[in-house]
C-alpha cells in the first residue's frame, strides 16, 4: 500500500497544476480522487452526527465526501432514512455566499471529535497541501482544531471557521476542492500524516520529562475502573488528555514504549507512537471499533486488545457506562509484554 500511495502523491504533484485548470477528476489507483467544483452548496448541521458540511451540486445532487468515504450511511441518506435532516433536493438560497476564492470544504463528519479531526479531517487537508492547494480549507472550529494546525505549520489566515452559530445555514462556494476515498484510520490516509509526523522536530512544552509506561486515564463517561494501581505497580504513570495541549499528547506518546488506553478520543495519537513500541487498548463488554488497530498496523505498532467480560453486562450501554477489565488479564498482559 505504501508503493502505491507513493506512485499516485507523484501523479497528484504533477497533475495540479492541470486538475486546477481544467477542473477535470483525476482518478487515482488506490481510490483516492480529488475534483475541482464550481457552484457547490454547504448545509452546515453543527449538531448532527459530530458536526456535518452536507454538501451538494448546483442541481441538488448530493456529494459523498462529507461522510468521509462510509459508503453504508451514504446509501441510507440516499434511501431518505434522514429526511428529517437532510434534504435530497436542491438547497434554498444561501445565507453566505463565497464567491471570490477557492475552498476545500472539510466540515465533515465528526469534525468537532479529536480523533476523526486528527484521521479524517488533518489528513485530507495535509493531502491537499501536498499537491499545492493554496486555497482556504472550511473546518469546524474547536481550540484543538487551531493547536492542530499550528502544529502542521498551517496559517490560520487560510482557515474558514464554522461554528455552532452557522447550524442550519446554507453556504455558497463558487470554487471547490472535494476530496474522496480516505476512510477513518485506513491506509490510504495514513501516509499523509505519516510525511508529516515523521520529520517532526521536538515540540517545545513545559513537561521537563515523558514516561516511558504511559497509562492514559479517561474522565467523564465510559471510564475504565478498578486497575490503576496494578498499572502503578508496572511503572505506568497517568496522563488525562484533558489536562493537556495537543502538543504535550504528542510528545507523551512519542515517547512512550507502552501505552495503556481505554478506547477513546486520545487513540488518535497513535500516529505519533514510534515503530516497535506497544499500545493496549481496553474495550467495555459488546462493543469494540478497529480503528486503532489500522493505525497500529501501518506504523508497525505492537498492538493488543482487552475487552470487558459480557458475563452480567449485557444491559449496559456500552458506549457511555464505566466498565471493568480481569484484573488477572491486565496483569497477565503487561507481564507477556515484559512490562516488569
Amino acid at each position: 500500500m505504501r508503493t502505491s500511495f507513493d506512485i499516485c502523491y507523484a501523479l497528484t504533484t504533477e497533475s495540479w497544476p492541470k486538475l486546477h485548470t481544467f477542473k477535470e477528476v483525476v482518478d487515482m489507483e488506490n481510490g483516492i480522487y480529488y475534483e475541482m467544483l464550481d457552484d457547490v452548496y454547504v448545509h452546515v448541521k453543527a449538531r448532527f452526527l459530530g458536526g456535518c458540511g452536507i454538501t451538494y451540486k448546483a442541481d441538488g445532487t448530493l456529494l459523498k465526501g462529507w461522510c468521509n468515504g462510509r459508503q453504508q450511511f451514504y446509501n441510507k441518506v440516499l434511501a431518505g432514512e434522514y429526511s428529517n435532516v437532510i434534504q435530497l433536493t436542491s438547497p434554498p438560497l444561501p445565507d453566505k455566499i463565497y464567491e471570490d476564492e477557492t475552498i476545500c470544504i472539510l466540515a465533515r463528519m465528526w469534525g468537532h471529535n479529536y480523533t476523526h479531526f486528527t484521521l479524517e479531517i488533518m489528513d485530507k487537508l495535509l493531502f491537499a497541501e501536498s499537491i499545492g492547494f493554496r486555497g482556504r480549507y472550511m473546518l469546524f472550529h474547536s481550540s484543538f482544531a487551531e493547536e492542530f494546525l499550528r502544529l502542521f505549520g498551517i496559517d490560520e489566515k487560510r482557515i474558514l471557521w464554522i461554528s455552532a452559530e452557522d447550524d442550519d445555514k446554507i453556504l455558497f462556494v463558487k470554487h471547490a476542492l472535494e476530496i474522496e476515498g480516505f476512510t477513518l484510520g485506513s491506509d490510504k490516509g495514513l501516509p499523509t500524516l505519516e510525511n508529516y509526523v515523521k520529520d517532526m522536530k521536538p515540540l517545545c512544552t513545559s513537561i521537563q520529562t515523558y514516561p516511558a509506561r504511559l497509562y492514559v486515564k479517561r474522565i467523564g463517561r465510559r471510564k475504565l475502573l478498578g486497575i490503576d494501581d496494578i498499572l502503578a505497580s508496572f511503572g505506568f504513570e497517568t496522563m488525562i488528555p484533558e489536562e493537556h495541549t495537543v502538543a504535550e499528547e504528542a510528545e507523551y506518546f512519542r515517547h512512550a514504549d507502552v501505552v495503556f488506553l481505554p478506547h477513546g478520543a486520545a487513540m488518535a495519537n497513535t500516529i505519533f507512537m514510534r515503530k516497535g513500541t506497544a499500545i493496549i487498548e481496553t474495550f467495555p463488554a459488546n462493543w469494540t471499533n478497529l480503528m486503532t488497530i489500522h493505525v497500529a498496523h501501518y506504523k508497525a505498532i505492537n498492538y493488543r486488545m482487552l475487552v470487558e467480560s459480557c458475563l452480567g453486562n449485557n444491559q449496559k450501554n456500552p458506549q457511555v457506562d464505566d466498565y471493568t477489565i480481569s484484573r488477572l488479564l491486565v496483569q497477565h498482559t503487561l507481564e507477556e509484554y515484559a512490562v516488569s
